[in-house]
């Protein structure tokens, strides 16, 4: 027998209404199942009404997913976290834009153009 993956539940899921709970109820972990449901544009309501309902046992989510899905071959493309840039945020505050707008500016603006702007919330003070 091979190993499975949570992978290979969220398949079973997406592609086939055949009824696997034996075999993954072992490894079933719904916090991820749901992530990986939500990745995509056509389950994600079933990812949201499972958040709603996250208080129920890991079989009746299973079932919830697997009969109420239609089945397809699905793609989807997982999140990656973004990284943190504090002159994106700062931007973003400074000119009251979205991140991506002010990641734009970012590209735009000079060094001492950003020096400028930061040095307008300088406001000095001791150094201890």
């Amino acid at each position: 027998m091979t190993s499975l993956t949570l992978f290979d539940i969220v398949k079973n899921i997406n592609e086939t209404s055949e009824d696997k709970w034996i075999e993954f109820q072992y490894i079933y972990n719904p916090y991820i199942i749901n992530r990986f449901i939500a990745m995509n544009s056509e389950t994600i309501g079933f990812a949201s009404i499972m958040n709603k309902l996250y208080f129920l046992p890991k079989k009746m989510q299973y079932y919830f997913y697997l009969y109420g899905i239609p089945n397809k071959k699905r793609y989807s493309k997982y999140v990656l976290k973004v990284e943190k840039n504090e002159d994106i945020d700062f931007l973003s505050k400074h000119y009251n834009v979205n991140k991506l707008v002010a990641k734009q500016y970012l590209k735009i603006l000079t060094k001492e153009q950003l020096k400028e702007i930061y040095s307008i919330y300088d406001k000095g003070g001791l150094i201890k």
